[in-house]
């Protein structure tokens, strides 16, 4: 049995993807972290601490651990789609493989154009942000695969993971993004602070906590404030 990788070729194998799984995973739970301040307002990023920001991350480690998992999955998908497609040429004629790959072509094609047509439509009229990045990136590469099918047939495993991580990254930033900007919109109120010397209490939701001080939204304010914690008397959490 010829082997399927070409001499002087590397491909990593499903085991070595795996090895990464949790630097792609840490790498979106950051991406989103950035993504959320961009949200709330960019301005509050540097209110923190590098090593802040990746405990922040931690929130969305999860969903970046859950995402990396697919990398290898996509990755064997591949791999047995190239041992299908070799068998398939070397049994068709050429007739038959034109008239097939004219018809793959011509869907990808169409189906890139609806992606990108409808992410665009999400971003601009609907301020979807997770939705519309999601599918003009994920259009804009099948695009690109249909204008230069040579990288689809040399390097088309790798092309199609690269692309897939871009598409996760811009979820990660797009979710990011939308939860920022949620902490405008929404009017619960979790929490309650009480501040050193003053009457009263401020109520509003708990947005980060670092060593300097909180980062809390005013709920009758509509206002996301930064207080130190030398100010801060107590922090309560209101049930739900």
């Amino acid at each position: 049995m010829a082997s399927e990788v070409q001499p002087g070729r590397y491909e990593p194998s499903v085991k070595e993807l795996l090895v990464l799984l949790p630097v792609f995973g840490s790498a979106l739970a950051i991406t989103f972290d950035v993504g959320f301040f961009y949200g709330l307002g960019i301005s509050y990023f540097t209110l923190f601490s590098l090593s802040e920001h990746i405990v922040f991350a931690l929130e969305a480690l999860p969903f970046g651990l859950l995402a990396a998992l697919i990398l290898p999955c996509t990755f064997l998908a591949l791999s047995l789609s190239s041992r299908f497609e070799r068998r398939f040429y070397e049994s068709a004629d050429n007739e038959r493989i034109d008239k097939a790959t004219r018809r793959m072509r011509k869907l990808l094609l169409a189906i890139s154009g609806f992606s990108i047509g409808a992410g665009l439509l999400g971003l601009v009229f609907f301020q979807e942000v997770l939705v519309g990045i999601t599918f003009v990136v994920a259009g804009s590469g099948g695009l690109f695969g249909y204008l230069i099918p040579e990288i689809l047939r040399e390097r088309r495993k790798e092309f199609y993971v690269a692309w897939y991580v871009l598409i996760f990254i811009g979820m990660a930033f797009g979710l990011g993004i939308e939860r920022g900007k949620s902490v405008w919109t929404k009017d619960t109120i979790t929490h309650t602070i009480s501040k050193t010397g003053s009457i009263g209490e401020l109520q509003g939701r708990l947005i980060r906590s670092g060593e300097r001080g909180v980062l809390f939204f005013d709920a009758s304010l509509k206002t996301v404030r930064f207080i130190i914690w030398n100010d801060i008397g107590g922090i309560n959490t209101v049930a739900p």
